[in-house]
């Protein structure tokens, strides 16, 4: 797995890219942020250029969750296990090279989904900024246990490809769950705003 780092600090911030992106979409952002910012390109290539962690097509792609039950029937998917795992095992690697005092996830468009799976799923999570993503089905399983911690959840009000009211739904199962979540909805599309990046910085200081 390619690997960037960028910045200084006590603080990480692991920063997961976007579908058919690479590591280099979150350079300018990470810039900005007062951390240590590692940014990996997930393994596999996407059919649409650049780098995917679970494929696309009708028939492995994971269901959003739209409440807290998975839908009848639903298997979770194997992609995302294995795009989980390899997170967690970065997470741990570089908790283990850094001992940071604080980690954040930070993730955009399918990354966002996976900073959100992910990080109800380990302890040593602290922050976590979701930009443009949906709650995946995959995840609501462990919403009952999930230790509680802090999101800011930011979603353009025009996108196109993830609805907005799939960031309003994820945002209401996390509160409904406790956890304390800050909503940050934007007038724009599917992207990352540049006019944000001093709220997200400010989120994860």
């Amino acid at each position: 797995m390619e690997v960037l780092s960028v910045g200084s600090g006590s603080a990480v911030a692991l920063m997961l890219h976007g579908y058919a992106g690479d590591a280099s979409e979150l350079l300018d952002l990470a810039r900005g942020l007062p951390a240590t910012c590692v940014i990996p390109t997930a393994a596999q290539s996407s059919p649409d250029g650049g780098r995917q962690w679970w494929p696309l097509d009708p028939d492995r792609r994971p269901a959003w969750a739209w409440s807290a039950d998975p839908p009848r029937g639903y298997q979770p998917r194997p992609e995302v296990a294995a795009a989980r795992a390899a997170v967690i095992g970065l997470l741990d690697e570089v908790r283990s090279r850094i001992q940071p005092t604080s980690v954040a996830l930070v993730g955009y468009s399918q990354r966002a989904m996976l900073a959100l799976d992910v990080s109800l799923r380990t302890p040593v999570v602290d922050r976590v900024v979701a930009i443009s993503g949906a709650l995946l089905a995959d995840s609501v399983a462990v919403l009952w246990s999930a230790p509680r911690r802090s999101f800011l959840i930011a979603h353009g009000r025009h996108d196109e490809e993830i609805p907005i009211a799939a960031g309003e739904q994820a945002r209401d199962l996390l509160i409904g769950f406790a956890h304390n979540v800050r909503w940050l909805p934007y007038d724009g599309g599917h992207e990352i705003p540049a006019s944000l990046a001093a709220e997200f910085a400010g989120f994860l200081g």
